[in-house]
C-alpha cells in the first residue's frame, strides 16, 4: 500500500471522485444533461454537487435511475418558485402542468409556451447550426416544392440528392432535438413536412400514367 501524506491522499480521492462521476454520468445522458442547470439554480458549489450525485447513485443504484430523474425535476421546479423572476414563477407553473396533459396538443402548446418563456423559440426560429446542413435542407425544400406539379418530376426529386434516407444532413444529430421542448429548428420541421407532402402527392395523385409499382420503387 503506497504511502501518501494528507494533501495526496485528498488530491487522489477527489480524482476518484470526479471519474466516478463522469462514469455514471456518461451511462446517464438524461441525467448529464440536467445537473449543470440545477446545480446553477440552486447555488451548489460544483464539487458539493458531484459528491452528492455519486452518493445519490451509488444508494439507489442505476435502475433507479427514473426515480432520481424525477427527484432532480422536482429540486429544479422548487428553485424556480423560489426565484424572486416572474418569468420563472410562470415557468413553473407550465412545467407542472405539461407533467399533467391529458392530451398531446395540450402537451404540445404547454412546450411552446414554455419554449417562449425560456427563450428556446428563438433558437428553433434560428436555422443556423453546425449540427446539420442548412443549406441543402433549404435547397431540398425547395426543390420538392418546384417539382410538385409534375408527378414524375416528384418522384425523380424523390430519389435523388438522397432521398428520404433518415440520417441525410445531419437530421439525426442528438443535439438538435435535446434544446427545446416543442421540437427542434423550425426548418426541420419544415423539411418533413414538404417531405411528407410530396409522398402522399405520389401515393395519391391520380394519374393511371405512373403504377402503383413505379410509385412504390
Amino acid at each position: 500500500m503506497p504511502n501518501y501524506n494528507h494533501r495526496e491522499a485528498t488530491a487522489l480521492s477527489h480524482q476518484l471522485l470526479n471519474k466516478s462521476v463522469d462514469i455514471l454520468l456518461l451511462s446517464l445522458p438524461i441525467l448529464k444533461n440536467n445537473v449543470v442547470q440545477i446545480v446553477e439554480y440552486l447555488f451548489i458549489p460544483k464539487a458539493m454537487a458531484r459528491q452528492l450525485i455519486l452518493a445519490i447513485l451509488l444508494e439507489m443504484g442505476v435502475k433507479t435511475v427514473h426515480q432520481l430523474w424525477n427527484f432532480l425535476k422536482l429540486m429544479y421546479t422548487r428553485s424556480i418558485a423560489a426565484s424572486s423572476s416572474s418569468s420563472k414563477v410562470k415557468a413553473i407553473t407550465q412545467f407542472e402542468q405539461i407533467t399533467n396533459c391529458a392530451s398531446q396538443e395540450e402537451w404540445m402548446d404547454l412546450c411552446k409556451q414554455m419554449d417562449a418563456i425560456e427563450g428556446n423559440d428563438v433558437w428553433r426560429s434560428n436555422p443556423n447550426s453546425c449540427w446539420y446542413e442548412q443549406t441543402r435542407i433549404t435547397n431540398r425544400i425547395q426543390e420538392l416544392q418546384q417539382t410538385k406539379s409534375s408527378l414524375v418530376k416528384l418522384m425523380a426529386s424523390l430519389q435523388s440528392n438522397g432521398g428520404i434516407v433518415r440520417n441525410s444532413y445531419g437530421l439525426l444529430h442528438e443535439n438538435l432535438y435535446t434544446q427545446a421542448m416543442a421540437g427542434t429548428k423550425v426548418l426541420i420541421d419544415q423539411y418533413h413536412s414538404t417531405l411528407c407532402a410530396a409522398l402522399n402527392t405520389v401515393c395519391d395523385a391520380e394519374d393511371d400514367t405512373v403504377d402503383i409499382n413505379t410509385r412504390l420503387a
